[in-house]
């Protein structure tokens, strides 16, 4: 048998008997850590007659523990309309199976359009990294004339 033959069909048969082997996808799934941003608003939070700052909230469940749980890692994003964004990222021991997750951005409605909220979640577990995204999109007021945020 030539070497060129025998070089290819050894490769076949390598590719053949990986095609057998067993994958981990719990990595890609997220069947049991779920983020959801319950809600986006533009108020006054900090106390400065003037509506430019931003809530959040984010609903964060751990429906069935598989694994040892160590710690959560939270990844926030506020898009403004001209894509300026604002990001916030932390972490937190897994004590729970569920949070509420509040966050005020202050003084961050500087200009009129589509703002949108992303979140990300990573999970640190015994040999996992799971990962779970949530968005939302919600007009604020155009400059001052205050109105319910649009939100689709």
């Amino acid at each position: 048998m030539k070497p060129e033959l025998r070089v290819l069909l050894l490769a076949v048969v390598v590719v053949s008997a990986l095609a057998f082997l067993p994958v981990d996808v719990s990595a890609c799934s997220n069947e049991w850590l779920k983020v959801e941003v319950e809600y986006a608003n533009y108020l006054d939070l900090d106390g400065d007659e003037s509506q430019d700052d931003v809530l959040t909230v984010y609903e964060l469940e751990i429906e069935e523990r598989t694994t040892q749980m160590d710690k959560i890692v939270i990844q926030s994003d506020l898009v403004l309309p001209s894509g300026l964004t604002h990001s916030l990222l932390f972490e937190f021991e897994a004590t729970s199976d569920e949070w509420l997750i509040i966050i005020g951005w202050f003084d961050v409605v500087t200009e009129s359009g589509w703002y949108n909220i992303q979140v990300s979640v990573w999970f640190d577990g015994f040999k996992d990294l799971t990962l779970d995204y949530d968005e939302m999109t919600f007009d604020p007021p155009i400059d001052s004339h205050p109105a319910p945020p649009l939100i689709d």
